[in-house]
């Protein structure tokens, strides 16, 4: 993988390749599901379910129990029709919360993702450069299909190498992301939030760092590319650059090209609209396949998550590092026992 940065091609004078009208352009996927793991499609039942009212979180009552061919009378694994568009037999795995790793350098735009993705203001936006590497915030939403949603925002490199500091201050936030999505069961995808311009060295360190060091290369990701509110059609975006991606080895599954300007910018609502609907489809495909959750043991999963840290984004550690702290930390911060810190301490000693 190189380390310099690419030029991508960000002139809007791109062709387009077909007539598909621009508002169904922001989204393409090359992820496919096998036709035998597809949702059923929807077929009209007699004795239809029937609702009349509506609660205050706009969930449909309902008042007649729908039917299913067998008789059945189940309506759990029904949709009332809604406004994104799905409609018909809920999949069996779509309760199942599902937990996503947001990630990115400060600047992209990961804040405003969320609150276009739910619809609602749910997350701060700041313009500041705080925060610490793996230092997350969880976000819970629902998609309007049904899946429940729990985004692990989190903060990803702004320099393509750790200095000592940045580095001690990671092992701890690591542990604690690590122990929070053991909790939670697991990543089933990741959300790696950059902007339209060009691939950098950072920009690949951090693709390793959550790719292949925290998820070990088993968890899909997708890419979220933002600030192309000037683009005539977003899409085409993604058309003039995907090979440049392949070229240094940054593969996805998904991928969705929006803007994420705020809703006072009146003048991009058609597009802020665009991308709600390219965020929520591509969420929904990515997430569809009936799949395991990436978790390991906490303890093992830190340590070698550290190692890798360690190995590939730091030089060597310098001459002022002072074992006893890192120890200390170690024990008090992130709950490790003496041995167990004395090993993580070893192989990070190394070099």
């Amino acid at each position: 993988m190189g380390q310099g940065p690419s030029d991508l091609n960000t002139s809007g004078s791109s062709r387009r390749h077909n007539s598909q009208p621009a508002a169904n352009m922001n989204y393409q996927s090359s992820f496919k599901i096998p036709e035998e793991e597809r949702s059923p499609p929807y077929v009209p039942m007699n004795g239809a379910a029937e609702h009349n009212e509506w609660d205050d979180s706009g969930v449909p009552v309902w008042t007649s129990s729908p039917e299913t061919q067998d008789g059945s009378g189940t309506q759990d694994n029904m949709l009332p029709q809604n406004p994104f568009g799905y409609d018909g037999a809920r999949p069996a795995h779509a309760t199942r919360r599902r937990n996503v790793i947001l990630f990115g350098e400060t600047g992209a735009g990961k804040s405003s993702v969320i609150n276009l993705m739910a619809d609602e203001e749910i997350a701060k936006t700041s313009s500041n450069l705080d925060g610490c590497t793996l230092e997350a915030t969880e976000y819970s939403f629902t998609l309007p299909e049904g899946t429940p949603l729990c985004i692990f925002d989190t903060v990803g490199l702004n320099e393509p190498d750790m200095g000592v500091n940045t580095f001690f201050g990671a092992i701890e936030k690591a542990y604690r992301l690590i122990t929070s999505l053991h909790a939670a069961g697991g990543v089933d995808l990741l959300l790696f939030c950059i902007r339209g311009g060009r691939i950098t060295s950072t920009m690949q360190r951090n693709y390793r760092l959550f790719f292949e060091f925290l998820c070990g290369k088993k968890v899909p990701l997708a890419f979220i590319v933002t600030h192309l509110e000037y683009e005539v059609v977003m899409e085409d975006w993604w058309e003039r650059n995907e090979r440049t991606f392949g070229e240094y080895g940054i593969q996805s599954v998904a991928h969705a090209c929006i803007t994420a300007a705020p809703a006072r910018v009146t003048t991009l609502a058609g597009k802020r609209a665009e991308s709600r609907s390219a965020l929520q489809t591509m969420l929904h495909d990515a997430l569809s396949r009936p799949s395991t959750p990436y978790v390991q043991d906490v303890r093992g999963w830190f340590i070698s998550t550290v190692d890798m840290i360690r190995s590939f984004l730091m030089r060597g550690l310098p001459v002022s590092f002072r074992r006893r702290d890192l120890l200390m930390k170690l024990e008090n911060r992130c709950a490790m026992s003496s041995e167990e810190a004395q090993q993580l301490a070893d192989m990070l000693a190394r070099g």
